[in-house]
């Protein structure tokens, strides 16, 4: 009988584990069940914000700015708000455009839109009596400054104000202003050009280029929906040298013209 009972007892114990290990296995599975129903819903829900918010040019950007900032070479580098030109300094982007060329500017233009000229982007047709290639100018034309590209002789109006910030753009042939402008153009060619794209003026051997007073935020260059250049502003930390560093390539641009940039307040 009492072998009887002590086999009882462990049946009855072994039961009671059983029932045990069963209930924990259940809460475990439920418990992750919930979680990954959790984690299904989050990921659904940044799915969305991620659809609504990036294309592959923000990708594109956001990829080079990270690349930027783990490379080691940008830890040599200060950035800064702005950089600003008193009108005799520039920068050579070393690219020599096409009819896929394009571009992004924010600025704030300082010169007074007049017939002085002031241009603040671009590079001419080689000898050659008419503006032409791709160029922005604050020319008196229409009050709002001058635009060429891929004609000669043709100008339109780049929709330019003077002491307010502002942002420009030339992709795939279209161009706009954040003043309004809007101009499409047709497919062409830039042929017999006389170098590479300047910021803050103008590459030409027809006459003296006047650069534009201006301050400058951040600038790109495309080349169709390609991102080539995304300067921004900073100063380099060993002789605070102050330029532009490109997040695309890793390359730091400095002034070409006299004098030096004005360098904004230091940013994160």
């Amino acid at each position: 009988m009492k072998l009887k009972s002590q086999k009882g007892s462990i049946t009855i114990f072994v039961l009671i584990a059983l029932l045990f290990y069963t209930a924990f296995l259940l809460l475990m599975y439920a418990a992750n069940t919930n979680k990954f129903k959790t984690i299904s819903e989050k990921s659904e829900i940044l799915k969305g914000i991620y659809e609504k918010n990036t294309s592959e040019e923000s990708i594109n950007n956001l990829y080079n700015k990270k690349k930027a900032e783990y490379n080691p070479n940008f830890s040599n580098f200060q950035k800064v708000e702005y950089l600003e030109s008193t009108g005799t300094q520039y920068i050579d982007t070393g690219v020599i455009p096409d009819s896929n060329t394009g571009f992004y500017l924010d600025f704030t233009l300082l010169d007074s839109v007049d017939n002085n000229g002031k241009r603040l982007l671009g590079t001419s047709y080689r000898n050659n009596g008419d503006w032409g290639g791709v160029m922005i100018s604050s020319w008196n034309w229409s009050a709002g400054g001058q635009m060429n590209y891929m004609q000669r002789s043709r100008s339109y109006n780049p929709g330019l104000v003077t002491n307010t910030r502002m942002q420009i753009s030339l992709i795939n042939r279209h161009y706009q202003s954040s003043t309004g402008t809007n101009i499409e153009f047709q497919t062409g060619s830039l042929s017999d050009i006389y170098g590479s794209i300047y910021l803050l003026n103008v590459n030409t051997d027809m006459f003296n280029s006047n650069g534009s007073s201006a301050i400058i935020y951040s600038a790109k260059i495309y080349d169709g929906n390609n991102e080539i250049r995304n300067y921004i502003p900073c100063y380099r930390k060993a002789d605070n040298k102050p330029g532009l560093y490109d997040l695309v390539n890793g390359e730091f641009y400095t002034n070409q013209g006299t004098g030096e940039f004005l360098a904004g307040p230091d940013v994160d």
